[in-house]
């Protein structure tokens, strides 16, 4: 298996140590309680701190680049141990807990950084072998996989910084409704930066197929997302689906763990659909060689009680001046909905100007919850913190998620390019490595309901609410909790040819809240309308008695195309 290149070699990730967590998380692994007195040795005290709490990485099957389980080893690594531990960059765990506490957490107590200082101030004794603590660092999380594809031999362009290429996987076939409770990817080059998996819808292969074709070699170009255009649109990864976010399967960053699902939960994958890999090659400190990154899946054999989601929040109009230290952003969306938001986990990405990361949830009495709060991001270490299913976060209808992102763009704080540190310039969003983005993915869970059948109208789970409907078709329609994002998309566009005069007023006069409603449609799950009548009363009114006007006579027939018969 190809090491990632952050790993092998960036300096910071040197020392990279991952860990399950520890039956307690307010007693972490190897902890005494009491600080240590005097004289401690490797046998048993440190040796059971060291490889409980690094042993995952740093071991003869790890991934990071040296064994930390045996005492020769961390003897001659003992004073870089001790400066990551101190400087507080290992063991890698950046969400500060006093916002929110996550599974599997990396948290050292005092007392065990006490441990380890005054070992090494001794001279890292050895102490009596006799004494040796039978112990095994936490397994790493593993499954036979149902499903496996493997990009066979791609080799990113020797003259790119950065390489953004989708791989299909026709290999991988879902014949019906798959319920998927494990994923794992293997990154197979070392200039493999990210990798994000997906199942593209059956009405969109084709295109997907159809860009394959068209491009020499293996895969196809994509930027923002897994097909051709959805590097466009209203954020990443969203243009080109009108039915919402690509359904997200599974993804690797650094720090990532595979998942495996035993709760009760999984990822709902419709029949006809296929798996596609996009994958961004990084080659600032590597040379590239050929891929052969490996995507792992695991079928669940009976519908799950709970689904899992991965959308993600964004923040696209960065403006980050040279020079400049302290730069930040802050985006806002709205939720709306007869039922809490119900929230996992949560993975942020930003580059290497990125210096922060967080969010929050805003209720309507104005109090607060803090979601996740990174103040010190390290571009080669992305984890996904995440919440057991009883513990998920529940945000309140009527509530707003606001994502900060802060930059410094300083002139110390400049990427290195073939050993040459850069001169600040101007950065905006964009893909690559020395671009930046403001991006937090969340995972959110909701009740297992059976699709409707692949034929079926966008709005046919709206026509309950349009049946005992008032005197506003359009308000029965947008305010229906059975509306989602793909009924609501299929309307707007067919509106779009019909009833320009009414979409125009409000995407003018009120643009900023049609935008943050539709984007908690389509990332959070929430209802546009109800959204709409809370955040832009007026605007919405006047829209509504348009499309009124509209339903009854130029639009009836487009609408009726999307399952809206009023």
């Amino acid at each position: 298996m190809h090491r990632p290149a952050i790993l092998r070699l960036l300096p910071l990730a040197l020392f990279a140590c991952a860990n399950e967590p520890a039956a307690d998380t307010d007693a972490p692994a190897g902890s005494t309680g009491d600080a240590p007195k005097s004289g401690p040795v490797w046998y048993p005290e440190v040796q059971t701190l060291v490889v409980q709490n690094c042993g995952r990485c740093h071991s003869d099957d790890g991934d990071a680049p040296f064994s930390l389980d045996d005492y020769t080893s961390a003897k001659a690594m003992a004073a870089a141990l001790l400066a990551s531990v101190e400087a507080g960059t290992m063991p890698p765990w950046h969400a500060d807990p006093a916002c929110q506490r996550f599974e599997g957490e990396r948290i050292l107590a005092d007392d065990q950084k006490a441990l380890l200082r005054a070992w090494v101030d001794a001279g890292a004794p050895e102490g009596d072998p006799a004494d040796a603590a039978t112990i095994e660092p936490p397994s790493r999380v593993t499954f036979t996989p149902t499903f496996t594809g493997v990009v066979s031999g791609y080799e990113p362009p020797k003259t790119y910084l950065d390489d953004w290429r989708c791989f299909l996987f026709p290999e991988i076939a879902f014949t019906e409704e798959t319920w998927l409770v494990g994923a794992e990817v293997v990154p197979g080059s070392p200039a493999v930066h990210h990798v994000l998996v997906y199942a593209i819808e059956p009405d969109q292969v084709p295109l997907a197929l159809e860009a394959d074709a068209a491009e020499a070699g293996l895969g196809y170009t994509c930027f923002g997302g897994p097909l051709p255009s959805s590097g466009s649109g209203m954020g990443m990864g969203m243009g080109g689906f009108a039915g919402g976010f690509p359904n997200q399967l599974g993804a690797w960053v650094p720090g990532i763990e595979p998942e495996l699902l035993t709760d009760g939960t999984a990822r709902r994958v419709n029949a006809g659909s296929m798996v596609v890999a996009q994958v961004h090659y990084n080659m600032l400190y590597v040379e590239p060689t050929q891929d052969l990154t490996e995507v792992r899946l695991l079928r669940g054999e009976t519908p799950p009680q709970r689904l899992r989601i991965t959308s993600a929040l964004n923040y696209r109009e960065l403006d980050i001046p040279a020079g400049e230290s302290d730069v930040s952003f802050t985006s806002r969306v709205p939720y709306y909905a007869d039922d809490p938001l119900e929230l996992l986990g949560f993975t942020g990405h930003m580059h290497m100007l990125g210096s922060s990361i967080r969010a929050r949830a805003t209720a309507p009495d104005q109090s607060e919850t803090c979601l996740v709060d990174i103040p010190k991001w390290d571009f080669h270490w992305q984890q996904h913190y995440t919440k057991p299913v009883a513990e998920a976060l529940r945000i309140a209808p009527g509530s707003a998620l606001e994502l900060t992102c802060t930059y410094d763009n300083s002139v110390e704080n400049q990427p290195l390019v073939d050993g040459v540190q850069q001169a600040p310039k101007d950065v905006g969003w964009g893909e690559s490595s020395l671009d930046e983005m403001c991006l937090l993915y969340i995972e959110r869970i909701e009740d297992y309901r059976p699709q409707p059948a692949a034929d079926a109208p966008k709005c046919g789970a709206s026509a309950a609410c349009l049946a005992a409907c008032g005197d506003s078709p359009t308000r029965c329609l947008l305010e229906c909790d059975d509306t989602d994002f793909g009924c609501f998309s299929c309307t707007l566009s067919a509106a779009g040819s019909c009833a320009q005069t009414c979409i125009a007023p409000l995407l003018s006069g009120a643009r900023e809240c049609f935008m943050g409603c539709a984007m908690g449609s389509m990332m959070l799950g929430g209802n546009v309308g109800e959204c709409l009548a809370s955040e832009c009363a007026d605007s919405y009114a006047t829209f509504a008695d348009c499309m009124d006007g509209a339903l009854a006579g130029a639009c009836a027939e487009p609408l009726a195309a999307c399952g809206v018969t009023p």
